[in-house]
C-alpha cells in the first residue's frame, strides 16, 4: 500500500459537544456483507481529564466523513469514558446529512481499557465487524513515552501526583487509575496488523517506542514533545487519513500548520518502519561502542517537561555519543533520511525553548546510563531497541 504523508491541524476548542449515537442496543452488530478498502480505528482512552476534548472529536470525527467520499471506508471508535461502559461505534453515512454513529459493541469495565487484553480484543473485533483490505489506528490518550508504571492492570490505587505518570493510557474508573508499558502495548498488537499507527499523546515518538512497535504497522505517526490537549482536527484531517491511499505527509503537514501559524509550540514526525533496521545499524554503531558510559546531558535538546522523561533529541544525543569515535556521519544521515518520511517542528518547545531546527528530527530517545541499576533503567535494559543497540 502506497501512503503519502501527513500534518495536523488543530484549532484549539474549549467547548463541550454532545456525543452522537445512533444506536442503544448492547448486541454487536452483524459484519459488513462485503469488504472495505479501509478501516480506520480510532482507540480512544477518554476516561480521565481529556474527556471533553474527545467531545468534540467525535462531532470533528462526523463532520470529517460527512465531507469525504466514504465509500468502501469504515472509521470505528472505541471510546472509554469516565462513566459507563467502554463502546465500539462505527460512523454509517447515508448521504452528507445522514450521518451518525451506530453502536456495534459495548464493553464491561471490569478490564482496563488499558489492559493488553482489552486491546487485542477490541483489534480482533473491528477486523470482524467491519473488514477491509487494510487497517490503520489512532490512539489517543496521555502519553509518556516508554517510561514504565508497572502496572498489573488489577485494581490499584494511585495517588493524584501520579496520575500523569504513564507510557500511554491513564483509564480511570471508580477511583482507580491503569496504564500500559510499552512492551506490554506491543504485545497486544499482532504484528502487521495497521497500514500506520497514529499516537495523538504527548511523548511517543521515542525511538524506543517505535522500535517496539516496528512490527505493528508499516507507518509511525507521533510527537516528540506534549501536544495540545485538542490533539488533531478530525474534520480536517480525515481527507487524507481515510482513503485508499492514505497521505500521511498532507495530513503531518497540516496538523502542524493548525497550531504553528498561531504561534503555538508543536511538533510531527512520520517514519517508515520499513527503513527502521538500517537505521539501527547506524546507531548502534556508535550506541555500542560507548555503551559502557553516560554523557553529559546538558548539552543536549531535551523535549520534555518535569516530572516527565527527559527525552532527549536523537540526532544531538547520536553525535554527542559519536564525537570521540571520528567517525563519518554520512552513513548514520543516510539511514536517518530514508528512515524519517517527515518531521516538522516550530520555533519553541512548550518550555519556551528554541528548537534547533537544523538537529530535529522528531524522534526523541533516552539517555542511557550504565552504572544506573535502579528500577526504570533496568526495564528499559529489556526493551527492544536497547538489545539492538548497546548490548555488545
Amino acid at each position: 500500500m502506497k501512503y503519502g504523508f501527513p500534518i495536523l491541524p488543530a484549532t484549539l476548542m474549549a467547548a463541550a459537544a454532545v456525543f452522537v449515537t445512533a444506536c442503544k442496543e448492547s448486541d454487536p452488530k452483524p459484519p459488513a456483507t462485503e469488504e472495505s478498502s479501509r478501516t480506520l480505528l480510532v482507540y480512544a482512552i477518554a476516561s480521565n481529564n481529556l474527556y471533553h476534548n474527545f467531545q468534540t472529536d467525535s462531532i470533528e470525527m462526523l463532520d470529517g466523513v460527512r465531507n469525504i467520499d466514504y465509500d468502501g471506508m469504515n472509521l470505528v471508535l472505541y471510546w472509554v469514558t469516565p462513566k459507563g461502559d467502554a463502546v465500539l461505534k462505527r460512523i454509517d453515512k447515508v448521504d452528507k446529512e445522514n450521518v451518525a454513529f451506530t453502536e456495534l459493541k459495548r464493553y464491561d469495565r471490569k478490564t482496563y481499557s488499558t489492559d493488553p487484553k482489552r486491546i487485542s480484543e477490541v483489534i480482533a473485533d473491528v477486523k470482524r465487524l467491519c473488514p477491509a483490505d487494510g487497517y490503520d489506528m489512532v490512539m489517543c490518550s496521555h502519553g509518556t513515552g516508554w517510561t514504565p508504571t508497572f502496572k498489573n492492570h488489577g485494581v490499584s490505587k494511585v495517588s493524584p501526583a501520579r496520575v500523569m505518570q504513564h507510557s500511554f493510557g491513564a483509564d480511570k474508573y471508580d477511583g482507580y487509575t491503569d496504564e500500559i508499558d510499552i512492551d506490554e502495548l506491543a504485545a497486544a498488537i499482532p504484528d502487521h496488523s495497521f497500514g500506520y499507527i497514529w499516537f495523538d499523546a504527548c511523548y511517543m515518538s521515542g525511538i524506543e517506542v517505535i522500535y517496539q512497535l516496528r512490527n505493528k504497522s508499516d507507518y509511525f505517526v507521533g510527537y516528540p514533545t506534549e501536544v495540545w490537549s485538542d490533539g488533531m482536527s478530525y474534520d480536517k484531517m480525515l481527507r487524507h487519513m481515510l482513503k485508499k491511499e492514505p497521505d500521511l505527509r498532507a495530513a503531518a503537514e497540516e496538523f502542524f500548520n493548525s497550531y504553528n501559524e498561531y504561534g503555538n509550540p508543536v511538533t510531527i514526525v512520520v517514519t517508515d518502519n520499513s527503513r527502521i533496521e538500517p537505521f539501527a545499524d547506524a546507531c548502534r554503531e556508535v550506541f555500542s561502542a560507548t555503551s559502557d558510559y553516560a554523557i553529559d546531558e546538558r548539552s543536549l535538546q531535551n523535549y520534555s517537561r518535569s516530572p516527565h522523561g527527559p527525552f532527549y533529541e536523537l540526532k544531538d544525543y547520536f553525535y554527542a555519543k559519536a564525537y570521540p569515535l571520528n567517525l563519518d556521519p554520512a552513513i548514520f544521515e543516510k539511514a536517518l533520511a530514508d528512515f524519517v518520511v517527515t518531521a516538522h517542528c516550530s520555533t519553541y518547545d512548550f518550555m519556551g525553548h528554541t528548537i534547533d531546527k537544523n538537529f530535529y528530527t522528531g524522534l526523541s530517545c533516552h539517555a542511557y546510563d550504565p552504572q544506573d541499576d535502579g528500577k526504570e533503567e533496568n526495564y528499559y535494559r529489556n526493551l527492544d531497541w536497547f538489545g539492538r543497540v548497546y548490548s555488545k
